[in-house]
């Protein structure tokens, strides 16, 4: 996913989104214009600028979120078809929610960086598991 233009869009979401898409594809990827999708078939997001001028660019789909950020819904067992959310790393929303992220600065910030990488080491030590909506806004 993020190896095709779905990387651009991520790229260019910013926040943790854009930190795990330069894991596999440079930055430098941002400045190769918008996908066909957005070309050909007018996809994506757009707005309008103050002349009337319709600008369009790609946009990732919450599902495409959803990947990149490693969602699960995991049965409980406890009751018949019961599920609980949970992914590797927080959702765009609860990143995004400045009441709730400490370090959510509107920007990446060395202290997002030192964050990162400590749960990207859990991660790849087998010492994180996936989380929930809760954990990450109590967490962060």
């Amino acid at each position: 996913l993020l190896s095709s233009s779905r990387g651009r869009a991520a790229l260019l979401t910013g926040g943790l989104l854009s930190r795990l898409a330069k894991e596999h594809i440079g930055i430098d990827s941002a400045c190769f214009g918008p996908s066909s999708a957005v070309t050909e078939h007018h996809l994506g997001c757009h707005f309008m600028a103050d002349d009337g001028t319709v600008y369009w660019d790609d946009m990732l789909t919450e599902e495409e979120m959803d990947v990149i950020c490693g969602f699960h819904m995991c049965y409980t067992g406890s009751a018949p078809n019961q599920v609980v959310h949970k992914s590797w790393w927080p959702k765009p929303a609860q990143w995004k929610n400045q009441k709730a992220n400490g370090y959510n600065f509107g920007h990446w910030t060395e202290w997002d960086e030192v964050w990162y990488q400590s749960r990207l080491s859990e991660i790849e030590k087998g010492n994180a598991q996936p989380e929930t909506p809760e954990f990450w806004r109590n967490s962060l």
